[in-house]
C-alpha cells in the first residue's frame, strides 16, 4: 500500500504551491492537523503528500473510493494548509478560522 495521495492537478496550477514547499498541513474537518511531506514530480508535473497520509486515512476513517473535498491555502511563501472534509462540509470557515 502507497503511503501517499497525488494533489488534483488544479494544485499544481495553483499560487498556493512552490516546488520548494516540502511540508504540507493537513487539516481535518474538526481542525486537528497533521503535518506531511510534500514533493512534486517533474515526471507527471504534480504534488503528492507522503508520509503520514495513510495514518490521516486511519485516524479519520478514510477507505478507497471515498471522495473528499480539498480546500488549499497557502501564498506560496508559507507553508501551505489543506483542508480536507467530506463533500458535504463546508471547509472555509474551518481554513479562516486556522490561518487567522
Amino acid at each position: 500500500k502507497s503511503d501517499k495521495v497525488n494533489l488534483p492537478v488544479e494544485a499544481a496550477r495553483s499560487n498556493a504551491l512552490n516546488r520548494r514547499c516540502h511540508k504540507m498541513i493537513v487539516v481535518n474537518e474538526d481542525g486537528k492537523s497533521w503535518t506531511l511531506n510534500l514533493s512534486f514530480e517533474e515526471s507527471d508535473k504534480s504534488f503528492h503528500m507522503r508520509g503520514g497520509w495513510r495514518r490521516f486515512c486511519r485516524e479519520n476513517r478514510l477507505k478507497v473510493g471515498d471522495s473528499v473535498m480539498f480546500n488549499l491555502v497557502g501564498d506560496g511563501k508559507t507553508t501551505p494548509m489543506i483542508c480536507i472534509c467530506p463533500p458535504k462540509e463546508e471547509c472555509s470557515e474551518l481554513m479562516s478560522r486556522d490561518r487567522g
